[in-house]
């Protein structure tokens, strides 16, 4: 009887884990094969090293703590689970966080804004910044390119990962805005405020070519517009 007690315990005191663990439904994800890329020059991830970070599910759920990268290529968040590499099936995660332990710094990544006509609700953009009517989106990019390898001998084709990145500012009204990381495209997007934009840019000692001051800067057009 003292043992039933004690089975049933256990399994009560551990049924929040159970539930949370049996949630993450069976097609949630896919363990990765290893040879997935191979043959192919480069990398497809944002970071190929293993970063500790969160991530949210469409519920709006946290599903605590992982190791896990961001593999641009597929637009797919990886983790470990159970010792195994997990590739998470994108549609069902809302949000993530990477985290760099070496210089602190946040990657945050979300879903669910609207199609852009590049892009659909389901892709994940990094967020510069989300305090204002307009949002700093940051989308990464990767696809496969071939080049001519030549050597000593005959020349071949090898392929190869190429990564790039473009900016958009983000409305609920006006939607998608595609800019450049340049003070002409910035003063495009808000032209009712260029002389206000100009002086807080030189005051400010603003780099737009600099993440942060870019972010700054859209924090500062969100004020005054």
């Amino acid at each position: 009887m003292k043992k039933l007690f004690l089975m049933v315990w256990i399994i009560v005191i551990n049924l929040p884990l159970y539930a949370q663990m049996v949630n993450m439904h069976a097609n949630t994800g896919a363990v990765m094969k290893v040879k997935k890329y191979v043959g192919i020059d480069g990398s497809p991830y944002l970071d190929p090293e293993w970063k500790s970070g969160t991530f949210t599910d469409i519920d709006g759920k946290n599903r605590g703590s992982f190791k896990m990268r961001y593999n641009i290529y597929d637009d797919e968040l990886e983790i470990i689970r159970d010792e195994k590499a997990i590739s998470l099936n994108h549609q069902l995660v809302k949000e993530f966080e990477l985290i760099n332990p070496e210089s602190e710094n946040k990657y945050l990544f979300r879903s669910g804004y609207a199609a852009n006509g590049e892009y659909g609700q389901e892709n994940f953009y990094r967020v510069l910044y989300d305090q204002g009517n307009f949002h700093l989106l940051k989308k990464y990019h990767c696809n496969i390119t071939t080049i001519e390898n030549k050597g000593y001998g005959d020349s071949n084709e090898v392929q190869k990962f190429l990564q790039s990145s473009k900016y958009y500012l983000f409305s609920e009204n006006s939607g998608f805005k595609k800019i450049n990381k340049s003070k002409k495209s910035i003063l495009e997007a808000f032209p009712d405020h260029e002389k206000e934009i100009k002086a807080y840019i030189k005051n400010n000692k603003i780099n737009v070519k600099n993440d942060n001051d870019l972010a700054r800067l859209v924090k500062f057009c969100n004020s005054i517009n």
